[in-house]
């Protein structure tokens, strides 16, 4: 079977399904057996006074359903800005597909996501089990990141160098791998459209972000 007929006969309902169940069960075990308390005392404790930190606690441990209800809607807004972004990169490319096929590859692509949100687990679930709140928000061993002391860092550089990372060329194969079927190219052809429409965007979208970040702490 040759692995363009297997992925046409991906389910995607499923694989969204699949995608939402994931990243639900990653964000239980993280907030129920890894991030306790503690960890949310020891964060603010310099900047709030101890009542405001347990009512903090308190608001999300009532609230908890919204997270994970707000999962599908997060992942649907996701692929469809890129989706549509890949869309416009096919009409100035001059491959013809539609917009359905280009947001059904994205689904199957962001599964690469979970190899660092697995690491995290991994990580400080068994091995740094001794950490703050900071160091597991900015986690990713697979970036530029994790080469710099982010304490000494600009806020606003923080997520520009972040934003370098090994699996985002992950990403881009296995994004290319999805376009391949949506565009009717070979491989080659799929993955350097893929290459320079979605890094054109990242860079689009890393810019924005940089550019409210030095406006929100200005």
């Amino acid at each position: 079977m040759s692995l363009s007929l297997t992925y046409n006969n991906l389910n995607k309902h499923a694989l969204f399904f699949l995608l939402i169940l994931s990243s639900i069960l990653s964000m239980f075990i993280l907030q129920e057996f890894i991030v306790s308390e503690d960890v949310y005392f020891d964060h603010f404790s310099e900047s709030l006074p101890l009542d405001r930190v347990t009512e903090i606690l308190h608001f999300q441990e009532k609230w908890w359903w919204v997270n994970y209800l707000t999962v599908p809607v997060i992942y649907l807004i996701k692929f469809s800005f890129l989706a549509l972004w890949l869309l416009t990169g096919t009409v100035f490319m001059g491959f013809n597909t539609s917009y359905k096929k280009l947001f059904n590859a994205t689904i199957l692509a962001e599964f690469v996501a979970f190899i660092p949100i697995f690491t995290k687990l991994i990580w400080f679930g068994f091995i740094k089990t001794d950490f703050n709140l900071t160091e597991i928000q900015l986690f990713n061993p697979f970036s530029l990141i994790s080469f710099f002391d982010i304490e000494t860092l600009e806020p606003w550089l923080v997520y520009p160098i972040q934003s370098v990372s090994l699996l985002e060329l992950v990403y881009i194969s296995v994004l290319a791998f999805g376009i391949r079927e949506a565009i009717r190219q070979d491989y080659d052809t799929s993955l350097r459209f893929t290459f320079i429409t979605y890094l054109t965007g990242l860079v689009v979208w890393i810019i924005f972000v940089t550019f409210l970040t030095i406006n929100l702490i200005s």
